[in-house]
């Protein structure tokens, strides 16, 4: 063999050779490297394991005490109104008003003792005559100096039950005790108890021994039945009593290798025991052995897989965040991200910055003609216009209720948001895709301007919500700054609510006063119908708008005594014209469905009715339709009572709301009203002349009357009696007028024997 061949051969033999060695400690430092890494990533595992345990404990006992602590409020505070309802009605007493106040108020007995500790009314006829004994939680009370106990959850002497009972002392001596069924809240919390939580990780978890120590460094829960009560004082324990921090050690039990990790138990910030858990590393120790005979191998499948998992896992969660702060229909970014983002924004960006937030109106007007299917595909048609302004996809987002948020920086004035706002709203408002859909969105906005370093997320989500809340309101400017008067208004809000308790107080009349706006039937051009319209003229903040006390007495549910006095001044009107020999006129009041759902509202109407002395039949009330249908079920069975009596209903509001044309053959109602939004661009090309002339037709095959409102222009009139509107109702015709006003009109009318009204404006 030559020689030079016979130098290559070993030269390459000792290459491989090398080769060899290198890659036998490559896998040997790797294999021990994997052992220990194995080792490590389980022991972690173990450790974080108890912690998963530890603070699962934790979290389910602050649960458990938090809501017990809640159930208690709401079970106390029930048993203090039956207490005063009681209280209230002691001198009516009897077995059956108890049975009835348990009904109503939902709790499970009343007893009604007299001084000597006798029952002697009872909502449960067998305990009638029972007397309570000394060392009895009755007797204590009776012989205490309380007036009134709220007792903790305990077991009734009788019967076992667990009941939470009240007590209520009146000053001869007598007194009432209520008691609410709590036997489920004591099971719940039972189920809390330390020794179940053990019980139950030990059939879950292939562990040794779970010990819970107190303070003292007694087992008072334990795997091991025959340790509890055991003082467990160590070393480990003594520094978790000090430090109350986790500690962990490797130790022989029962000839077993084991883990043993100490974890102290924090409830409501402070230290309530500590919870050792010890694991058995027998199978470790196989593991590893097992590891060492095939650590090539499984190193080489090692870092097969984990590439595999690694990759997989990856894009999974890009997948998942894409989800989570993405809206999947428009591809914005969501509420989640949006907040995080504003939050950065705060404390890094300090040149100037502004939030454009774009509020497309009419989306409820889009889902009710067009359903949810076109809704879904106008907001992406507008999202996609939206994309086209050559904004950074990350400062795009949408909000809640379908709101577009467009984030700008580093812009010169105000004058350069007010140049973008109106491009945004050409190009919203301008038709592309389904045109007559388009057309109903109509873009506003709200321009906010993130100028102050020192706001914080809840500040400016604050703000957002004004200006969100400001951009619905009717008449609002196409585009407009949030500016301190907005939050003004919050504080006007405030003192309008104050007068409006000032007025509940002291009464309406001297404030509070009806206008009447006349309903002209269209073929006849007779007024047949007046709607009475309420007015507040305050001594401190002059002309209040209805449409603002209105939503603020609804909310303070000022609304129920206001609303009564409306109607029993309405009713006076219809008498008042009544006894001027003007008939056939329908006067319409207002109600909110407030009142309508207040329990004996029909009877108390009933009783304004008889009590004024007017026809039934003159009377109409009106509900608005997103009152309607957020109360659906119930209001429509109280409509159907009402119209029994001869009162006429009329849903208000119309098409502005979330009910179908299809539901309208179900609804307990006599006339609709088309609100003025849909009247007015109702002659306009390509407007909502489909949808009012839809409405008007299906109305009448249903036998329903219809009503347009804020008609102005005779192009309306002439619109609405074309399609067989049956009345108007508008500045047309009349603004709302006073009582004496609308008599004189009306007189003249009956004096003119029923000739064609004038139409005018004035």
């Amino acid at each position: 063999m030559p020689l030079a061949k016979v130098k290559t051969s070993l030269f390459k033999f000792r290459t491989y050779f090398i080769y060899l060695i290198i890659l036998m400690l490559i896998f040997l430092v790797a294999g021990h490297f994997i052992l220990n890494s194995v080792k490590d990533f389980i022991m972690n595992h173990v450790t974080e394991d108890a912690a998963r345990l530890s603070n699962s404990y934790m979290d389910s006992l602050s649960r458990c005490i938090a809501a017990t602590n809640i159930m208690n409020e709401l079970i106390e505070e029930k048993l203090k109104i039956a207490l005063n309802m009681v209280m209230k009605n002691k001198n009516e007493l009897d077995n059956s008003l108890l049975k009835t106040i348990c009904a109503e108020l939902g709790v499970n007995e009343i007893f009604w003792y007299n001084p000597d500790g006798r029952i002697i009314y009872s909502s449960y006829d067998d305990h009638l005559g029972w007397q309570a004994k000394k060392g009895h939680p009755v007797y204590d009370f009776m012989h205490g100096n309380e007036d009134i106990l709220i007792e903790p959850i305990r077991a009734d002497t009788e019967t076992g039950i667990y009941y939470k009972y009240g007590y209520l002392k009146t000053s001869s001596g007598e007194f009432v005790q209520i008691g609410i069924l709590a036997d489920e809240i004591q099971r719940f919390t039972c189920k809390f108890s330390t020794q179940t939580f053990i019980d139950t990780a030990m059939k879950k978890n292939d562990l040794l021994y779970i010990h819970f120590i107190d303070h003292g460094g007694r087992v008072i829960a334990s795997s091991d039945s025959d340790r509890i009560g055991d003082e467990y004082i160590s070393g480990e324990v003594e520094y978790i009593l000090k430090a109350g921090e986790m500690y962990y050690i490797e130790k022989t039990y029962e000839n077993a290798h084991a883990y043993e990790v100490l974890m102290p138990i924090n409830v409501d910030d402070r230290l309530g025991g500590i919870l050792i858990i010890a694991y058995s590393l027998t199978p470790i120790d196989r593991l590893i052995k097992n590891i060492i005979l095939a650590t090539v191998a499984l190193l080489s499948f090692f870092f097969i897989v984990h590439g595999f998992m690694a990759i997989t896992i990856g894009k999974k969660n890009r997948e998942i965040e894409h989800l989570l702060y993405h809206d999947p229909l428009t591809g914005f970014l969501n509420e989640n991200y949006f907040l995080r983002f504003i939050e950065d924004e705060i404390i890094y960006n300090r040149d100037s910055k502004a939030l454009i937030l774009v509020c497309c109106s009419n989306h409820d007007l889009v889902r009710l003609v067009y359903g949810r299917r076109g809704l879904e595909d106008l907001l992406v048609e507008k999202a996609n216009i939206i994309k086209t302004l050559g904004i950074d996809d990350k400062h795009l987002f949408i909000y809640p209720d379908n709101n577009f948020f467009i984030y700008i920086d580093k812009y010169k004035d105000k004058s350069e948001l007010e140049r973008f706002s109106r491009k945004v709203i050409d190009m919203i408002d301008a038709p592309i895709g389904n045109i007559e859909r388009s057309k109903f969105a109509m873009a506003k906005i709200g321009i906010l301007e993130l100028d102050s370093p020192d706001e914080d997320i809840d500040e400016i989500t604050k703000k957002i919500d004004i200006v969100l809340d400001e951009i619905k309101r009717p008449g609002k400017d196409r585009y407009f700054f949030f500016s301190e008067e907005l939050e003004d208004n919050l504080l006007l809000d405030e003192r309008i609510e104050n007068g409006l308790k000032k007025a509940t107080r002291e009464g309406y009349r001297k404030e509070f006063y009806l206008e009447y706006q006349p309903q002209i039937d269209l073929r006849t051009n007779k007024i047949v119908g007046l709607e009475a319209l309420a007015r507040w003229n305050n001594d401190e903040l002059g002309h209040v708008p209805p449409y603002r006390f209105i939503n603020i007495a609804e909310k303070s549910h000022l609304i129920i005594p206001l609303g009564d006095w409306l109607l029993n001044a309405a009713c006076e009107f219809i008498k008042r014209l009544e006894d001027q020999g003007i008939e056939d006129i329908k006067v319409a009041v207002n109600i909110s469905v407030i009142q309508l759902l207040q329990k004996g509202f029909t009877q108390n109407l009933m009783n304004i009715i008889q009590d004024v002395g007017i026809d039934m039949k003159s009377l109409e009330l009106e509900i608005t339709e997103t009152s309607f249908m957020s109360n659906y079920e119930v209001v429509n069975e109280k409509l159907d009572i009402l119209r029994d009596r001869g009162i006429s209903i009329a849903l208000d509001d119309f098409g502005t709301g979330y009910s179908s044309l299809s539901r309208l053959k179900n609804l307990n109602i006599d006339v609709i009203k088309i609100d003025k939004a849909f009247i007015d661009n109702v002659t306009l090309p390509g407007s909502q002349e489909v949808f009012v002339s839809t409405i008007m037709d299906i109305a009448s095959k249903l036998g329903l009357k219809t009503v347009a409102e804020g008609v102005e222009t005779e192009e309306q009139r002439d619109y609405l009696l074309e399609h067989n509107c049956d009345i108007m109702q508008g500045y047309l015709f009349s603004r709302p007028k006073s009582e004496n006003e609308i008599i004189m009109m009306l007189s003249k009318a009956n004096e003119d024997n029923g000739s064609r009204v004038s139409i005018y404006q004035d």
